[in-house]
Order: structure tokens, then sequence, then C-alpha cells
């Protein structure tokens, strides 16, 4: 021990004699907590518990609080002595399986422990494999664990506290909850350290309610003492003092991102040990110089595999220097949002980040000739067995391509032939390319000649191509449920060119029936979501929505188009608005009613969770809930040619292989209709509160569908939960960024 050290110990020691015995009680509780969080509970952990509690005059909370941490320890203890005892049992049985003594311990000739027998499978398996199930819950129905057992909301509250999105502006509410966060971290250890994921959304100008809000800042970061990842997202950006102050407590963060105007982080290249990297500035006019960005990529060379940089098309920038980095091979996912991708950029990525699992292109080609030769340069190899292996990108399985008034047909011809014979391919979208080179990628045929003008996308998909999302979804292996569908399920997969496929986003100009028809027919019937935009629809979106009734696992359905608008209430009279929106909400439903496996719906960019429950035999609960078909299916028309809005419309399930064609203002389907003219919304009483619909799908089951919050100005990729990383994909919000976009906060 080095003589600073000893000095130390010694000062300490004699600094306790000094104390009154009840803080060397709390010393001594304080250090048994720190080494059971630690891992090392042990005989001297016991000792200081014994002693703690032998002393007297101690405050009821603080025992309440030593007995119950040392009660968990031991039975965490316990546990893990319980179940080597169970692995030394079945490795002595399997040395002499005969021995009498053994089968009686483990339970009358039974490879399970006499306990089991008795207790319910719920709760015999062990917490590993609760935890798993949870991963896969999205965490607006995850809160429902809270109120369970204690053990049930042990696990929830570790993952909805993963991820903390906290607020700080002009809204006095969003400001109280993020002080309250604040204040719990400093007082809560165990609450703190649950948080791995922070991010902190800024609005303020220059001022002393800003050095305010900062100082409360450096005081409580370090608190987060288990933090991974951290996200600077609004005004004012990170700066320089900011960037040593997170240094100083989180020097070694897997993720960092600087979301804002300007990139004024100074010194954000001292992070030695970064995952992840995003920056999102609109252009090189910041603070920090731009060779501050290769000085990161290369500090972080052995670690960094996840790099997200986005500008703003409507002003100069460049990423050329950063590519000239080495860290760019090392990648295996990139994003470029909003941003010029020069000729030396593209050819970087093609040519040197072979290892690319995921890449998102958006923004403009500086030159698309020459983008169109590189991606033609690609070269599909055979293998010894009959494999094919491409020379660029060959591990891709992430693909989005979203150019902003892009129109070169041969640039889209050889991305189109860059991404055939990619089997694994998993997500895909495309944005503008023409409809007829994205039926035949994903038929696995060449494009054929442009014979119809409607192929070539129309203006208006070209002018909002650039605020259009993508789609996603995740393996799965589990076959055609209904035997009655196979020979058309069979018939399907030979048309299938990317048997893969789990996410897709499709845009189409002028779509008609006959068009998503063909699109139902070249996709997996394994698709679990799928994003559809159209410029100009030949009915309502909802409407087209029983097509996708052959997809068996589908979980998520965004339909959306450029025509069709929220109702305002400025633009009419407050009766009309009400009107209108109890048909919007209804449309939305309907998307959920007609397909039962949906958990999910995107309508019009907005989103939806569709939450199932029970309610008891021929009882709603709910004068408003209407009763919909016990097929859980229902189709409504187009409120523009199909819905007379002056008089009470009914609308009902369709058959299950439905015919969209118009045939007046009521589509007649099989039975249990639907009356739009008794709202079936129910809307909460408090200002903001989220909006509800709700309709029976059968006499014991009840389908509400809950409004998700919206999008905010320089929000965050990630946005809502939408239950995966795949669905994150699909809905990223930063795709485009949003410096002028209208009606976001």
């Amino acid at each position: 021990m080095s003589a600073s050290q000893d000095e130390l110990t010694n000062t300490v020691f004699h600094a306790l004699q000094n104390i009154v015995p009840a803080r060397k009680a709390t010393f001594l509780l304080d250090t048994a907590l720190d080494l059971i969080a630690a891992g090392q509970y042990g005989e001297q952990v016991e000792n200081y518990f014994e002693v703690y509690l032998r002393t007297p005059n101690l405050p009821n909370a603080d025992m309440v609080k030593a007995l119950l941490a040392r009660g968990k320890a031991r039975k965490a203890e316990g546990e893990s002595l319980l179940a080597k005892a169970q692995q030394d049992y079945e490795a002595a049985l399997r040395l002499d399986p005969s021995n009498q003594d053994i089968q009686h311990l483990l339970g009358r000739n039974k490879i399970v422990p006499r306990f089991v027998s008795n207790t319910p499978a719920s709760q015999r398996a062990p917490l590993e494999v609760w935890e798993r199930i949870a991963y896969h819950i999205p965490r607006y129905h995850l809160r429902t664990w809270l109120f369970v057992s204690p053990f049930h909301r042990e696990i929830a509250v570790r993952i909805i506290f993963h991820t903390l999105d906290l607020y700080f502006g002009e809204d006095q509410e969003n400001l109280n909850k993020g002080l309250d966060i604040f204040d719990r971290a400093k007082n809560d250890p165990v609450f703190a350290r649950r948080v791995k994921s922070l991010r902190l959304h800024w609005a303020y100008e220059e001022g002393d309610m800003l050095d305010l809000m900062m100082r409360l800042f450096r005081t409580a970061l370090p608190e987060f003492k288990a933090l991974e990842d951290f996200e600077w997202i609004g005004y004012p950006e990170l700066r320089a003092d900011m960037v040593q102050t997170i240094l100083r407590s989180h020097r070694h963060l897997h993720g960092l991102g600087l979301i804002g105007w300007h990139f004024d982080a100074i010194g954000i290249a001292s992070f030695p040990s970064l995952r992840k990297f995003t920056l999102r500035a609109e252009d090189d006019d910041g603070f920090a110089p731009m060779s501050e960005i290769p000085l990161l990529l290369n500090t972080n060379y052995s670690t960094l595999n996840h790099l997200i940089l986005a500008a703003y098309l409507a002003r100069p920038h460049s990423w050329d220097m950063a590519f000239q980095s080495h860290s760019i091979s090392r990648l295996t996912h990139l994003d470029l949002v909003d941003t010029r991708i020069s000729h030396y950029v593209l050819g970087r990525i093609l040519g040197a980040a072979g290892g690319l699992r995921s890449l998102t292109l958006h923004g403009i080609m500086e030159e698309p000739a020459k983008a169109a030769v590189l991606f033609g340069g690609d070269q599909v190899i055979i293998g010894p067995d009959g494999e094919t292996k491409h020379t660029f990108l060959p591990h891709l399985t992430s693909f989005r391509f979203l150019m902003v008034g892009e129109d070169e047909p041969a640039l889209y011809t050889s991305v189109v032939e860059f991404l055939r014979q990619r089997p694994n391919l998993r997500r895909l979208d495309l944005g503008s390319c023409p409809w007829h080179m994205t039926l035949a990628l994903l038929r696995g045929t060449p494009p054929p000649r442009k014979s119809e003008p409607e192929l070539q996308t129309p203006s208006p998909l070209k002018a909002v191509a650039s605020t259009s999302f993508g789609a996603m979804a995740s393996f799965s292996t589990r076959s055609s449920s209904a035997l009655k569908h196979r020979s058309v399920d069979e018939k399907a997969s030979s048309n299938v060119g990317i048997p893969g496929l789990r996410a897709l986003g499709v845009r189409m100009g002028n779509m008609t029936e006959a068009k998503v028809r063909d699109l139902v027919n070249v996709l997996p019937r394994e698709m679990v979501a799928i994003s559809l935009w159209a410029a100009l629809p030949d009915r309502s979106m909802d409407a087209y929505a029983p097509l996708f009734t052959p997809f068996h696992q589908l979980s998520f359905l965004h339909l959306q188009s450029s025509s069709q608008r929220r109702p305002t209430p400025n633009l009419m009279p407050e009766k009309d608005f009400q009107r209108e929106t109890d048909l919007w909400h209804a449309s939305a439903r309907s998307i959920a009613c007609t397909l039962p496996t949906l958990d999910f719906v995107g309508w019009h960019r907005e989103h939806y969770v569709v939450v199932r429950s029970t309610s008891p035999a021929g009882s709603t609960g709910n004068p408003s809930l209407v009763p919909v078909s016990s097929s859980a299916s229902c189709s409504f028309a187009s409120s523009s040619t199909m819905i007379d809005h002056r008089t009470p419309t009914t609308l009902t399930s369709p058959i299950p292989s439905p015919s969209l064609e118009s045939t007046g203002p009521t589509v007649k389907t099989m039975k249990s209709p639907v009356n739009l003219a008794r709202p079936d919304i129910v809307y909460p009483d408090t200002p903001g509160a989220a909006r509800t619909n709700i309709c029976n799908i059968n006499q014991a089951t009840v389908l509400e569908l809950k409004e998700l919050p919206s999008r905010r100005r320089l929000d965050c990729g990630k946005g809502v939960d939408l239950g995966t990383e795949d669905a994150a994909w699909l809905e990223r919000k930063d795709v485009p960024m949003d410096y002028e976009e209208p009606g976001l906060e």
C-alpha cells in the first residue's frame, strides 16, 4: 500500500472514532449495501448487518431497509446454492443412474425437484425466462406488470426505466417531471442505476434559466452511474464545457448523440469507447471544427460500429473529411440522413465498408450518373455449392434508399440490380423508386420497360417523398395456419423474389386495388410489418386493409397518403369537426378490426397501440361500444367517394376474399354492423389526454385503439416504443430531419 493510501486509511479511521454512533451505523449500512451491489455478499457483510441491527435507537425505516437488503441477499445466495446442488445431483445421476438416494432427492425417479410437482409452470420459470418474455413486450403493455406481483414489477421497472426522455423548456409539466427524475436519482441509487440510456431535450435561450438548468444537470448527471447511452437534443447544442462535464463522470459511454442545429461540441474526440455516434447538424457553421469528426472516428476505431450523420439539404455541407477515416471499414450500421452524398463518400461506402449490415441513404446524390456506375459495379459470385455472394456489401440485411427530388432512372435501375439475388435482405425501403422497378425486384424478375405513363411516379410523390417512412418486421419461421389457403400461399411463394424479407416500405403514385394485390402476391406470407404510402389512392386508405389478411403474422401496418389529412377545428364548424374526427378514428380502428394480428396501427403518420381486453359475456361495460363481427374484421369505404356524410352510414365486415369495388354509400358484408353515426370514440375529460377508439370484437373481447405521442421537433430517431428494434427502424423519426416541418412542437 502506498504512503498516500495508508495516510488516507488512518485519517478515515480516526474520523470514524470521533463521530456519533448513529452515523457510524449509517456508514456500516451503506458499506454493506455497496458490497451487495458489487456482488461481494459474504460473511463480512453478514457481520456488518449483525452489528448494525444490534445498534440501539436506530430509526425503524433504516431497520426495515437493512432487513430487506439482507433478506434479498440471503435469498439470492440460497438460490445460487440450490442451483449448484441441482447440478451436482444431475451429474451424480449421470454417473450412477440406479442410485436410489439420488432418485429420492430428485423426486421419485423424475429429474425435477420434489417441490416442482405441485407448483404452476409460471412460478417454476426462472427469472431469465421472464426477462426474455418482458423484452419482447412493448412498454405500453409492459406497464401492466407493475401491478401483477413484486417479482414481475421488478422486471418491468428495469426495462421501463432503461431509457428516459426528459424535456426541459417552456412546458412546466415536463420541466417538473424532469426535475423530479433528477431529485430521485440523487436520493435513490437503485433507481439511478436502472437508467442505461438518457435523452435530454432542450428548448432554452441564453439566460438565467438556462444557467440554472445547466447547474442542476451537472449535479444530477454523476448519479446515473450505470449510464451507457446519452443524447443531447435541441437548443442550446452540447458545448465544450458540457462535454467536459460528461467526460468527468461518464468517460466510457457506449453511445453518444448530438442533435441540434449546429455542431458545437468541442472535445468529443476524447470519448474512447463509443460504439454508436450520432451527429445531426444543419450545416458546418458551429463552434466545433469538422475535423473533430474524423478524429473521433479514429479514436474509436476498435469499438465504433454504428454511425449516424445528418445535415440539412438546404445548407452546404460535406462528409468527405469524415469518410477518410479507417473506422468506416469497421462499421456494421451506417445512416446518412438529409445529406448530400458525394461520389467520394459513396465510393468509400461501397468499396471500404464491406461489413455493413444496415445502410440508410437519404438525401441527394451530387453526381447521380456516377452513382449509378458505382452501384452497377456490383458483381454476384457463384460459390462452389451454388451460393451467391455480392462483391459490394455482401452482408447487407437492411437497406433504405430515399432520394429527394431524384429523377434519374439509370440510378434506380442500378440500385435494383445491386439488390437483386439477396435472399437474406430483411428490411427494404426504396423511397420514390418507380413502382414497376420495385415490383420487379420483389418478384425476382428483370424490370419491364415502362410502357404506361402511370408507371412513372407522379410529381406529388416526389414533392413529399422525403417526409415518408419505411417499414419493418422480424424473422419468423411459422408456417401458414390455414390449410384452405395453402395452395394460394404456395402459388404466391413462387412469385417471391426476396424470401427473407420481413420489412417493406412502399410508395405509389396512383394507387389501385390491382397494384396492392400485385404487392401482396410477391411478398412472403411471414411479413409482420408493412408501410404503404400513396399520392393519389383511388379510395380511402383503410379500404385496402382486407387485402393484407394473407399475412398471418402481420403486427404493424402503416397506411398513409398525402391526399388525406386529419380534420382541423379551425376549418369547419364544431359539429362537422366532431363527425369528421369520429370518422377519422373509426377508419383507423377498422384496420385493427380487419386484421386481428395487428399490435400497432399507423394511420397517416399517427401511431396507435391496439389493446385487446376481455369483458363480461353479453356486456361491453360501455354504452358506446359497438359490436363487430366475430371474425374481427370490418371494412370502411372511402369517405370522399363512398360515404354520404349527411346520413348515418352502416359499415360491416367483409367476406374472406373481399372485393374493393365501390358499390355506393354502404358496404354490404356478412354481419354485425358498425354504425358510424353513433361515435364509438371515448374522449377523456382531461385536456391533452390520449384519445381512445373502442370496439367490441365479440361478446368476450373488446378492442381499443390508443393514440401514441406525436412527433416533436428535433425528436430522437427512435421515438415511441413500437415493440421491437425493427419497428424503430420502420418509423425512424429523423428520416428526414424536421428543421422546417410545420405542425411540430
